[in-house]
C-alpha cells in the first residue's frame, strides 16, 4: 500500500502529466509532459515570471499554478472557465483581486483585454496592488497592449510567447509593443526578443517538411 510517506523513483522519460494546448492556433491538442520536460520548464519559466513567496497571484495558466506551488507563491483561482471564455464574469474576477490583494497575474490575452475593458468601462481602478501582469497563449497588437496599459497604468504589463513544447521564447513589454507600432519597423508583429536560455532560428515559410540542420 502506498503510505504518504511513500517516495516514488521516476526518470526524466517518465510521463507527469497530460494537458491540453489552448487551441489559440488550431483545435487543442494532448501535450505529454515528462518530468524532465516540466523540471526544465520549471527552470525556465521561473527565472522570467520570478514568483516570490510572498506574492499573490492569480494564474489562469495551469501550468504556473504548478510553477507558484513550487515557488511557495499563494495563488488565487480566478473565477473563470477556460473552456468557456465568452461567460467570463468581469466584475466576479475583480472583486477576487481587490479582496484577496492580488499583486499578479499570469494569463491570456483574451483573459486580460476583457478585464482591462470592464475597468475602463466602469472606472475602477487595481493598480494600487496588481504590480505585474504576464500574459501569452495567443499574439497581441499593439491596440490591445494600449488597452492593457490604459486600465492598468502603474502595473508592468509583459506579453510572453513560447510553444507547448519551448516555453517562453521570447517577450515585450506592453510599452514596447505600442512603440514597435511607431516605429520603422514593419512587415509583422513584433514579439520582442529571444530569452537567453531559448536557442531560435528563423527560417523561411516552406511547404513540405522543414529539416533541422542536422538532418540534410
Amino acid at each position: 500500500a502506498v503510505t504518504s510517506h511513500t517516495h516514488c523513483i521516476v526518470a526524466n522519460t517518465d510521463t507527469a502529466l497530460i494537458t491540453f494546448t489552448t487551441g489559440s492556433t488550431g483545435t487543442p491538442k494532448a501535450a505529454k509532459r515528462t518530468h524532465g520536460f516540466l523540471k526544465e520548464q520549471f527552470e525556465a519559466l521561473i527565472e522570467k515570471i520570478d514568483p516570490q513567496p510572498e506574492d499573490i497571484d492569480m494564474p489562469v495558466l495551469p501550468i504556473v499554478l504548478l510553477i507558484n506551488l513550487g515557488a511557495g507563491c499563494t495563488s488565487v483561482i480566478a473565477d473563470f472557465k477556460a473552456s468557456k471564455p465568452e461567460a467570463m464574469d468581469s466584475e466576479k474576477v475583480l472583486r477576487q483581486l481587490i479582496k484577496h490583494k492580488v499583486n499578479r497575474m499570469v494569463s491570456s490575452p483574451f483573459f486580460v483585454k476583457r478585464l482591462s475593458q470592464y475597468i475602463i468601462e466602469n472606472k475602477g481602478n487595481v493598480a494600487l496592488s496588481l504590480k505585474k501582469i504576464f500574459t501569452g497563449g495567443a499574439p497581441v497588437f499593439p491596440s490591445e497592449a494600449l488597452l492593457y496599459t490604459k486600465a492598468f497604468p502603474n502595473t508592468h504589463i509583459e506579453i510572453v510567447y513560447g510553444s507547448t513544447e519551448a516555453e517562453p521564447i521570447s517577450a515585450i513589454s506592453a510599452q514596447q509593443l505600442i512603440l514597435s507600432e511607431s516605429s520603422e519597423q514593419s512587415g509583422g508583429l513584433s514579439v520582442g526578443k529571444p530569452y537567453r536560455k531559448a536557442e531560435v532560428k528563423i527560417i523561411r515559410i516552406q511547404e513540405g517538411n522543414i529539416l533541422c540542420d542536422t538532418e540534410k
